[in-house]
């Protein structure tokens, strides 16, 4: 088993990465996924009208699991990572990390930017449609699967899953 990497902005630059090698079942449905990792809650909007198959069959990726450090802009994100090669995971990537190491997101959250869906969200108490990004993490010991606002913003207390390249 490998570790976790975590990336500094000053570091996200590196050569070397540590990865996660996860096998992936594009077969099964999102809420097939989703159940397979015996989480205490799944939001219920983590379905397959929002997230539809991407694939078939089951394959080995290699994740990487980034931390930034700093809140940043997302852009600036997705350019480092462009600049490196790297690829935003999906909900499926997600779901399998969660699966195969679910002690992974007792540590802290991991967002998987690849996979948006348009979600409801509350603005000064008028709800809103808003994109929305899948994420695991835990509460009082409880794994969840979420759904939370792609904001233009990444804070700096959250962890990026991105394939390896």
């Amino acid at each position: 088993m490998t570790k976790l990497l975590e990336v500094s902005p000053k570091v996200i630059d590196a050569e070397q990465d540590e990865t996660i090698r996860v096998p992936v079942n594009y077969d099964w449905t999102v809420e097939e996924a989703a159940l397979a990792g015996n989480y205490k809650s799944i939001h219920a909007d983590v379905n397959s009208r929002n997230f539809p198959r991407i694939g078939k069959g089951i394959v080995e990726r290699d994740l990487v699991v980034v931390h930034l450090g700093v809140d940043t802009d997302i852009e600036v994100m997705n350019a480092k990572l462009k600049d490196r090669n790297r690829k935003h995971a999906t909900i499926w990537e997600l779901l399998a990390l969660g699966e195969r190491f679910p002690e992974k997101q007792c540590d802290f959250i991991i967002r998987a930017y690849g996979s948006v869906c348009q979600g409801d969200m509350y603005v000064h108490e008028k709800r809103v449609k808003a994109p929305m990004s899948p994420g695991l993490g835990t509460n009082a010991g409880d794994r969840y699967v979420s759904l939370s606002w792609a904001e233009a913003k990444v804070s700096h207390h959250i962890r990026i899953l991105v394939l390896a390249a």
